[in-house]
């Protein structure tokens, strides 16, 4: 059955969606040791990212691919800079992007050259 959730501001919709989602990325990350999540860009659910990337998540062991990027340089106003923009910060651990951008595929390479078993990261 479909319930509706209505919110009385589009910051408590924020709060709320980021709150599951970070419940859901911590479970994956006690359970399996690390999180993939595929985010949508667009200027909707930026809040709500914003507001999860302040929680106290391992961020390196967080995997985000952007489902719906544009072939776009990646310093260019693209979905990829935008989220990327709010979970990248100085005094925390950087999830990884995958794939990097488009454009460019130092991300992937990156990976490689860790060794890190893509298929296991990215089908997961």
């Amino acid at each position: 059955m479909l319930k509706v959730h209505n919110f009385d501001s589009s910051d408590d919709l924020d709060i709320h969606l980021s709150q599951i989602l970070y419940e859901l990325i911590d479970h994956s990350i006690k359970v399996k040791g690390y999180s993939s999540i595929a985010l949508s860009g667009g200027n909707t659910p930026i809040g709500i990212y914003r507001k999860l990337s302040s929680n106290s998540i391992s961020w390196d062991k967080v995997f985000i691919s952007i489902v719906d990027e544009r072939f776009t340089n990646k310093d260019e106003f693209s979905n990829f800079k935008n989220i990327s923009d709010c979970f990248l910060s100085d005094n925390k651990p950087a999830p990884v992007f995958f794939p990097h951008s488009f454009s460019q595929h130092d991300g992937i390479v990156s990976l490689m050259r860790k060794k890190i078993d893509l298929k296991r990261w990215y089908c997961c």
